[in-house]
């Protein structure tokens, strides 16, 4: 290594990372017992990080943050704050958490699931499998493959709550629940439903009401002082791949236009569920109208050659400040 590299790597390391511009997401702000997909951040822990972005961070709304990075003029530690598919907590937590910080943000809402009696489908199924405490003995059939979901008593790695879907299944009820998300994720709506119901008539089970999804007049206090703005998320939640172009491009369009129903105003934010995306739903985004769109890609804003269709965004985890100050500056 030549001498002026050894000093540019002296002068970065004395000299520290500059903050790029990062775009956080969020899905729920509520303490969980079971949360497989690292999905809930605590409310005291959110307020934290709330503080911190406060502090260190210019915060501003999504679409702002949008039109600087299109004009070139967005600063080095623009940060904006998102929420994904429009759960209950999200209005009595997370809300007055941001009204207190004075700080902006956009829920990306799944339309089809406003004023829905059960959880959404992912959080019910990990109600059925992880948090059950009874023995179970249940087949189902779900596109003509059949699923057993078996189980005694819960083990240890059930009861703790530490197990993430992102990792190896240890037990019989992890193993029935990662493999029947990977199945019902995938297949059509009207399957989904059906399997649900049917495994619903065996579990059955009350719902906490902070684990549903908001009702149409949760979504009107939510955005009615103009703090928190509505982006397209599809109807149902579906994987957008898996579906043909028509049924594509009709979840999201959908989605749209009934947000602008609820609120009384125009979005041009989408974000792909699961960030599932490929050229093809990409190309039907970008030609729809909208702005932007948020993938799941962990990583800063590159300012310089950003696809405005794949937007990053980093999950906030319910970690501790160390770790949130590393994910910023990492």
């Amino acid at each position: 290594m030549s001498i002026p590299s050894i000093a540019r790597r002296v002068f970065r390391l004395i000299r520290g990372r500059r903050a790029a511009p990062a775009i956080l997401m969020y899905h729920r702000v509520i303490a969980l017992e079971q949360d497989p997909w690292d999905l809930a951040v605590s409310p005291e822990t959110f307020e934290r990080q709330l503080a911190y972005l406060k502090s260190h961070r210019t915060a501003m709304p999504l679409d702002q943050l949008v039109e600087g990075l299109r004009n070139g003029n967005l600063p080095r530690n623009a940060v904006a704050i998102t929420f994904d598919d429009g759960y209950r907590d999200n209005l009595v937590h997370a809300k007055p958490l941001l009204k207190r910080y004075h700080l902006p943000a956009t829920l990306f809402l799944a339309t089809g699931w406003v004023g829905s009696s059960v959880p959404f489908w992912w959080d019910e199924l990990a109600g059925w499998t992880l948090q059950s405490r009874q023995a179970v003995d249940y087949t189902v059939l779900v596109s003509n493959e059949t699923f057993s979901l078996r189980w005694g008593v819960p083990e240890t790695a059930d009861i703790d709550g530490k197990w993430r879907a992102s990792g190896e299944p240890q037990t019989a009820r992890q193993r029935a629940y990662l493999g029947l998300w990977r199945k019902l994720r995938d297949v059509s709506q009207a399957e989904r439903v059906r399997v649900m119901a049917s495994v619903r008539g065996t579990f059955g089970g009350v719902h906490n009401s902070l684990s549903l999804p908001m009702n149409h007049a949760d979504v009107q206090e939510l955005t009615q002082d103009g703090l928190i703005t509505l982006g397209a998320h599809t109807i149902h939640h579906p994987a957008l791949t898996t579906l043909t172009a028509e049924d594509c491009r009709e979840e999201i369009l959908a989605s749209t236009q009934q947000c602008r129903m609820m609120t009384g105003v125009e979005t041009s934010l989408f974000a792909y569920p699961y960030g599932d995306m490929n050229d093809g739903v990409r190309n039907i985004v970008a030609g729809s109208g909208f702005a932007s769109a948020c993938s799941t890609r962990s990583a800063h804003i590159n300012v310089a050659r950003e696809d405005r269709y794949e937007l990053p965004r980093f999950a906030v985890l319910n970690r501790d400040m160390a770790q949130f100050k590393a994910l910023l500056n990492s």
